[in-house]
């Protein structure tokens, strides 16, 4: 073997167990970050009494007022199935009503109960540690700490369009119009 070869096949090593460790390090702030938010949510959630997949159906079929499970699982990222599991615990706990059209009988649509609907609104105050962490920042950062912030919002959104598609970003972005509107009335 050449030296030239070695010293090209030494090069692509050192980039791959670069590459390599640059994963690990994704991973893992990603993985770090995911679940400071697990845990908050599952504290909120758990507050209330719910899990934290009900806590966000619920907060899902809030900002569609009426929802498909088809739809709710698009939002929620997960398998109708899922959906329909859910669901069940849900009505069993009265927090939501599901109900058929008499000209499509195949498609079922939830609604927010009383119950669910106060639920809901008072889960939005409860403590979110990510959210207030970003928020200092924006509101009362230096500079340079409100740009960070920005940019960390900026690269979410962009994440999450090239992992879940521009629909599911702008229904993001239009549910939390919904929302503060809502909180409005």
């Amino acid at each position: 073997m050449s030296n030239k070869y070695k010293k090209q096949l030494l090069f692509a090593w050192e980039e791959l167990n670069m590459e390599l460790s640059y994963l690990h390090v994704i991973i893992n702030l990603v993985r770090g970050l995911n679940k400071a938010l697990e845990h908050d949510l599952e504290n909120a959630a758990k507050h209330y009494g719910l899990t934290a997949a009900e806590h966000h159906i619920l907060c899902i079929v809030f900002v569609e007022k009426e929802a498909t499970m088809t739809q709710i699982a698009e939002k929620g990222l997960w398998d109708v199935s899922t959906v329909m599991q859910v669901i069940k615990r849900l009505k069993e706990k009265e927090l939501v009503t599901s109900s058929k059209r008499p000209n499509d009988r195949r498609v079922t649509y939830v609604k927010l109960t009383e119950k669910g609907l106060k639920l809901q609104k008072q889960s939005f105050f409860h403590e979110y540690r990510l959210f207030n962490y970003i928020d200092e920042k924006l509101e009362n950062g230096s500079e340079v700490e409100q740009k960070e912030a920005e940019i960390v919002l900026k690269v979410f959104r962009e994440l999450n369009e090239h992992f879940h598609g521009q629909d599911f970003v702008n229904w993001i972005f239009n549910s939390q119009k919904k929302i503060e509107l809502d909180n409005k009335e």
